[in-house]
C-alpha cells in the first residue's frame, strides 16, 4: 500500500506539473500574439504601398491603428489579470481559483478523501460534470490554492447534493450519487438472484413492482456507495440521511419524500422535529425492507417435504412442560411445473406432475396439562437467603477447591429452598455440619451447610422459597454463614452461573 508521504509527493508533483503547463500555455499564446501582431503590421505596410498613400496621411493612419491594437492588448491583459474562476459542486459554490487547473489537479485525491470520511458514501468528483466552473472577477474574493481546494472538497459533509433515490412502488429504498450507479446496483442485484434450482430454468426475473430513479436532495454523508446500496436493497436495514429544509417544505412533505413517519425525523437537538423552517438541517432515520425480486422458474426438480408438527395434550406432564414423543423426519419428492419465488421464497406453484420419493414423518409433541405441584422443581433457582455478604466465591481457596459459595450473615438468618424438590439429606455431615441436600430431578442437587437448625427431614417435599433451615456456624466454620452448592450429575458447578450474588 502506498504511504501517505508518497501520496503527498505525488500530489505536489501533480501541482507543479499543472503550474508548468499553465506557464507553457501562457508563453505559447504570447508567441502567437506577437507573431500575429507582426504579420498584421507587415500586411498593413504592404496595403499602404499598394494604395500609394501620402507619407503623412499613411503615418497618421498607421499610428492610429497601432494605438488601437495596443489598447486592445492592454484591455486583454487587464481583463486576464482580474478574471478568476468560481468552482461549484452540483451548483453549490465552494470557492474561487485563479485557473481551473488548480481544481483539476486535486479531484482524484479529494474523491478518495471524501469517500474515506463518509464510509458509506462513494463520491466521485468529475470536472465539468458535478464540478463546474464560472468566470467572474477577483474583486473582494479570496483565492484558493491546491491545498485549500483539497480540504474544502474532502470535508464538505454539510453540503447538500442532488442525488438519486431508488424507489420500488413509490417507497424509497436507497440513495446513490447518480443514475449510472443506481442502474449498476439494481442490475447486479438481479444478476445475483438469477440462480434457478437444479433441474429448473429461468422463465422470468425482475423486480416485483415498479423500480424508479428519482432526483433527491440530501447531504453528502447520506449518499450510499454502490456496495452499501446493494446491501441495503438485498437485506434491508436502517440508515440515516440528513436533509436541509427547502422553502415552504413541511413535515408532511418530508414524510412523503423519504417514506418515513414524523417520529423518524429529528431536529438538530436530536429530538422529534415538530416544526421546521427553510434552512433547518434534519436527521432522518430510514428503515427499509429488502427490494422484492420475482423469479419464475420452470422444469423438473427435487424438493424437501417438510415434516409437520403435531401437538397432543398429556396428563403425564405438568403445565408448561413438553416432551417429544416422536421426532419429525423430512420427506422428498420430485415435481414438474412452474414455481414463482419472491426473494427466494416460494409464493406460487403450478405443478403439472408430482412424485413422492420419501414420505415425511410427523413430529409429535406431548404438552403437559396437569397442574404443577407447589413442590415440583421449576428449573430456575432463587437466592437461598437474604441480607448476606458474599464472603467466599466458588473456586481455589487456601490450597484447596471451594465447591460452593459462602454467604455470611447473623446466626438464625432464614435459609430457603432454591427450588422445589425432595430432601435427600438432613443431618450432621462431616465438615458441612448441619446440612441439607435437596434433589430437584434431572441430576440436579442443591446443598446447604453449616446451619444452626434444620426445619425439614429426609423425604420431605419442599417448594421453592420454603424456609428449610437457620444460618449457623456448625462443622468446619469460622463464623455464621451458609455454604451453598449446586451439584449437576455429581459434579459441583459455580452457583454464580445460575444466580447473581
Amino acid at each position: 500500500m502506498e504511504s501517505k508521504k508518497g501520496q503527498e509527493i505525488k500530489t505536489i508533483n501533480k501541482i507543479q506539473n499543472g503550474f508548468a503547463k499553465v506557464v507553457e500555455a501562457h508563453d505559447h499564446v504570447q508567441a502567437i500574439v506577437d507573431k500575429e501582431a507582426y504579420k498584421s503590421f507587415v500586411e498593413f505596410r504592404r496595403w499602404l504601398h499598394r494604395h500609394r498613400m501620402k507619407p503623412g496621411r499613411a503615418h497618421k493612419l498607421s499610428l492610429t491603428i497601432m494605438a488601437l491594437f495596443l489598447a486592445s492588448c492592454m484591455v486583454f491583459i487587464v481583463m486576464n489579470h482580474f478574471t478568476i474562476y468560481e468552482y461549484a459542486y452540483n451548483g453549490r459554490v465552494i470557492g474561487y481559483v485563479h485557473n481551473q487547473e488548480t481544481v483539476y489537479d486535486v479531484l482524484d485525491v479529494a474523491s478518495e478523501g471524501l469517500s474515506d470520511t463518509n464510509k458509506d458514501s462513494r463520491i466521485k468528483f468529475v470536472a465539468n460534470d458535478n464540478i463546474t466552473f464560472k468566470k467572474t472577477t477577483s474583486k473582494n474574493k479570496d483565492l484558493d490554492d491546491n491545498d485549500m481546494v483539497l480540504n474544502k472538497l474532502t470535508y464538505m459533509t454539510n453540503i447538500e447534493t442532488e442525488a438519486i433515490g431508488i424507489y420500488q412502488d413509490g417507497l424509497l429504498l436507497s440513495v446513490v450519487e447518480n443514475e449510472t450507479i443506481a442502474n449498476r446496483v439494481t442490475e447486479r442485484l438481479l444478476k445475483k438472484n438469477r440462480v434457478p434450482d437444479k433441474g429448473m430454468k429461468i422463465k422470468k426475473i425482475g423486480f416485483k413492482g415498479k423500480i424508479e430513479f428519482k432526483p433527491l436532495k440530501v447531504m453528502i454523508n447520506g449518499v450510499q456507495g454502490s456496495k452499501k446500496s446493494e446491501e441495503t436493497l438485498s437485506q434491508g436495514g436502517t440508515y440515516t440521511l440528513r436533509h436541509i429544509v427547502e422553502n415552504e417544505e413541511t413535515i408532511k412533505d418530508i414524510e412523503k419524500k423519504f417514506g418515513v413517519k414524523a417520529d423518524d425525523i429529528a431536529d438538530k437537538t436530536g429530538e422529534k422535529a415538530n416544526k421546521v423552517k427553510s434552512g433547518d438541517i434534519l436527521t432522518i432515520t430510514k428503515t427499509v425492507t429488502p427490494a422484492k425480486i420475482e423469479l419464475v422458474e420452470t422444469g423438473t426438480m427435487s424438493e424437501i417435504i417438510k415434516y409437520k408438527t403435531v401437538k397432543k395434550d398429556s396428563k403425564d406432564y405438568y403445565k408448561g412442560d413438553t416432551y417429544v414423543e416422536q421426532a419429525g423426519v423430512d420427506g422428498k419428492q420430485v415435481i414438474t411445473g412452474t414455481v414463482t419465488k419472491i426473494n427466494g421464497n416460494i409464493v406460487h406453484r403450478d405443478i403439472k406432475h408430482k412424485e413422492v420419493l420419501i414420505e415425511s414423518v410427523d413430529e409429535i409433541i406431548l404438552v403437559g396439562i396437569t397442574d404443577r405441584p407447589k413442590t415440583a422443581p421449576t428449573g430456575v433457582f432463587m437466592l437461598p437467603t437474604r441480607n448476606y455478604i458474599l464472603s467466599s466465591p466458588f473456586g481455589p481457596r487456601w490450597g484447596r477447591f471451594h465447591t460452593g459459595v459462602d454467604l455470611a450473615g447473623p446466626t438464625g438468618t432464614p435459609i430457603f429452598a432454591a427450588d422445589g424438590g425432595t430432601v435427600i439429606r438432613a443431618g450432621y455431615f462431616g465438615g458441612y455440619g448441619n446440612c441439607i441436600d435437596i434433589d430437584h430431578g434431572n441430576g440436579v442437587v442443591t446443598r446447604y451447610g453449616h446451619n444452626s437448625a434444620l426445619h425439614v427431614g429426609v423425604g420431605a417435599k419442599v417448594y421453592k422459597g420454603q424456609e428449610i433451615a437457620s444460618m449457623g456456624s456448625s462443622g468446619n466454620s469460622t463464623g455464621p454463614h451458609l455454604h451453598f452448592e449446586i451439584i449437576v450429575n455429581g459434579s459441583p458447578i459455580d452457583p454464580a452461573s445460575k444466580l447473581s450474588f
